[in-house]
């Protein structure tokens, strides 16, 4: 774990002064306690790594020089997971778990038997620093991107979802004839998918698949998925 790394929703570029505030300065003052002249990292989750020394802490901000910076380049491969809303704990185990694994973008959506049906402005900013901290504790540069549907997706061809029945292949089966660039999975809630969302996937063109023999959690479900497709990238290189 990168624990000198700090994010900056800001352009990183060498031989610049950028300024850190809120909960990323509160951590670099008062978890880590930096000094002026201390060298830091920086990350912008678009893909770029920075080295920065320290130059000024005062009582609510920290000003930055950038000494160095690095840009990667994005994975050719986007990874999405679709997930009804579940209970807040099990969301943040997820978001969490996901972004460590790469997920690209999580689409948070109501189902017919979701426990919540949107997520609040705190919650929303919860959700958000959830995923910086976790692209820190994996080392990873891209920050994903967390949509908010306020409905069922409508749009739903070649979305693999989880199905129990007799009839569907394993989902690394199917990834194994993967040649897309996207590639999305959608989870369902605690209580599953209603008989009319499973109806309209159907109808829709998404693609059935069992991620176990058994009947998985639905954070569970969705690790699961998300490590399936995250190994997709490593086939790649």
């Amino acid at each position: 774990m990168p624990v000198n790394r700090y994010y900056l929703d800001s352009p990183l570029l060498e031989n610049t002064e950028v300024v850190l505030t809120d909960d990323e300065f509160h951590h670099l003052k008062n978890v880590l306690r930096k000094q002026s002249g201390d060298q830091i990292e920086l990350v912008d989750g678009k893909g770029t790594l920075a080295t920065a020394v320290v130059k000024e802490v005062r009582k609510r901000e920290a000003t930055l020089l950038i000494t160095e910076a690095a840009q990667e380049k994005p994975s050719p491969l986007f990874i999405q997971l679709y997930q009804a809303f579940p209970r807040q704990s099990k969301l943040d185990w997820i978001l969490e778990k996901g972004t460590e694994l790469g997920v690209s973008e999580f689409v948070l959506f109501p189902s017919e038997r979701s426990e919540k049906r949107a997520l609040s402005k705190e919650q929303s900013r919860r959700a958000k620093l959830l995923t910086v901290s976790a692209i820190k504790q994996a080392g990873r540069l891209f920050l994903p991107t967390i949509t908010l549907l306020d409905q069922f997706p409508q749009e739903c061809k070649n979305i693999y979802y989880g199905d129990v029945s007799g009839d569907a292949r394993s989902f690394p089966e199917l990834l194994s004839e993967q040649k897309a660039k996207t590639i999305a999975c959608l989870i369902g809630p605690e209580s599953g998918l209603s008989e009319k969302e499973m109806t309209h996937l159907q109808d829709g063109g998404a693609i059935p698949m069992k991620l176990s023999d058994g009947i998985l959690r639905t954070e569970t479900a969705a690790v699961a998925a998300a490590t399936f497709m995250s190994a997709l990238r490593t086939r790649s290189l």
